[in-house]
Formats: structure tokens, sequence, C-alpha cells
């Protein structure tokens, strides 16, 4: 059943950070200004909401969202998804907040190409 598929991948996801030996990810997170366009480039698979504030936060009239850009990190849930759990909250290898830090890492490096 479907339960016994999201336990199974809470339980890899545990062996993971185990094998990793280190409760920490590293996400690369890129802008790049051609003119009045953005191009944000993040290493995952940002839940739609997420990228929605990126485009929506941005100081350009034109912003593009780039996922899975340069490596791979998994689905990233908004803080509030993970009360209703699913197959991407299962998989996210991120804590509750960690969509929200890209988002916020993303804004920043736009309002400083902006300037």
């Amino acid at each position: 059943g479907v339960d016994f598929v999201l336990e199974r991948v809470w339980a890899l996801r545990a062996l993971e950070i185990v094998d990793r030996k280190q409760p920490t990810i590293s996400a690369r997170v890129q802008a790049i200004r051609v003119g009045d366009v953005a191009l944000v480039a993040v290493p995952c698979e940002l839940f739609y909401e997420l990228g929605a504030d990126i485009k929506r936060e941005s100081p350009f009239p034109h912003t593009v969202v780039i996922e899975l850009a340069n490596d791979s990190i998994g689905y990233v849930p908004r803080r509030e998804d993970y009360a209703n759990g699913g197959y991407e909250v299962a998989n996210s290898r991120l804590a509750p907040g960690g969509g929200e830090q890209i988002v916020e890492t993303a804004l920043g490096l736009l309002k400083r190409l902006r300037q």
C-alpha cells in the first residue's frame, strides 16, 4: 500500500543521512542577468509556490527559474507542505524551511544583480 511505500522512502532518507555523516546539504543557487531578464538556477525541484514566490518578488520584469541546475537534491516543499505528507514530501532531503531558504537566497542574489 501507499503507507508502506512512504515509510520505506522515509527509511531510505534516514539511512542516506546516516551514510552522509553530516546533517546538512549544500545547494548552489545561481542568478544571471541579461538586460531585464533574470535567470535563477536551483539544484532541485521546487514546489510550484516557491518558484512563483521567486518570480513574484523578483526585482526584474522577467524572471525564469531553472530547476535541476548543476545538481539534484530532490523535491523541495514549502514549510506547510510537510504537515500534508505525500510522496514528494517523503522524498525531500530538506527539513521544513529549506525551501524558503532557497527562495531567500535567490531573491538576495536577484537584488544584488539589480543594483
